[in-house]
């Protein structure tokens, strides 16, 4: 997921604008932040260009932002307006989107955010670890991270639990969680093919698929998406649009290509 971190005067900045009621400005503040998190979390799924990597841009929505970043005031004025209008953006507009050409707006964190990925895994911690037990710890991640993106990602579960409906909604795909963390190992310290964006993104998709399977105890859900001719396709990270060494890593089909990787599984096509 990411996490933000927001310099403290932003928030004092709000609160003497809007002083009452008294936790106003903090609430609104809060609800604004997660709305940001979510779509930089979005942009980062989608995977960047590598134009946008260097420079640090996300696409985003900004439309959306107004509209979801929620309200202040008596006037009930857009916090995302009023946080551009008076400098104090967290994030700031590089590269404007337009309606007409379905683009979202190019934008960058303004030197008030920081940010946080926690679907990211240190090389150089990975390439120290000598045991399983080791690369295990950096790649389970840990139990509220992984909850926060079970929840972001399939808010049905807290709304609707018949499991009628769920089945509706989501096929569910038997992971082989030690093949994934084999391929995460193997990408992230020996790969020298997959680079620059397209490791990013894979490494992400690894990373997202651990998480969820840590709290389904071995499963990943795919999101379904019935086409009208009568074919089943999903949206988000699945067995669809992987690419194929983590498809292969996904359903238990991958071995790590040479003999320093400190695991083994199961034998390539």
């Amino acid at each position: 997921m990411i996490k933000l971190t927001i310099h403290a005067s932003v928030e004092a900045a709000l609160q003497q604008a809007f002083p009452k009621p008294a936790a106003a400005a903090k609430r609104a503040l809060a609800k604004y932040i997660s709305v940001v998190e979510s779509m930089l979390f979005d942009a980062l799924q989608r995977g960047l260009t590598p134009e946008q990597r260097k420079l640090g841009l996300y696409a985003i929505s900004l439309e959306q932002l107004a509209n979801k970043g929620g309200q202040i005031g008596p006037k009930k004025i857009r916090v995302h307006k009023w946080l551009t209008d008076n400098d104090w953006d967290i994030v700031q507009t590089v590269v404007l989107g337009t309606k007409f050409s379905g683009q979202n707006s190019l934008v960058k964190l303004t030197a008030l955010a920081t940010i946080q990925n926690t679907l990211q895994v240190p090389v150089q911690s990975l390439s120290a670890a000598t045991t399983d037990e080791e690369i295990d710890a950096f790649l389970s991640g840990d139990d509220v991270s992984n909850i926060a993106l079970f929840d972001y990602l399939y808010p049905e579960y807290n709304l609707e639990w018949r499991d009628e409906k769920l089945k509706e909604l989501f096929d569910w795909v038997p992971v082989d969680v030690e093949s994934v963390k084999a391929y995460v190992y193997w990408l992230e310290t020996e790969s020298n093919l997959i680079q620059g964006p397209k490791k990013d993104l894979a490494l992400r998709q690894s990373l997202s698929i651990l998480g969820i399977a840590s709290v389904t105890k071995g499963y990943y859900l795919q999101r379904k998406k019935p086409s009208p001719f009568g074919r089943t396709y999903y949206e988000g990270v699945s067995v669809q649009n992987v690419n194929k060494e983590l498809r292969r890593a996904m359903l238990g089909n991958c071995w790590c290509p040479t003999s320093a990787c400190v695991r083994q599984i199961g034998v390539l096509d």
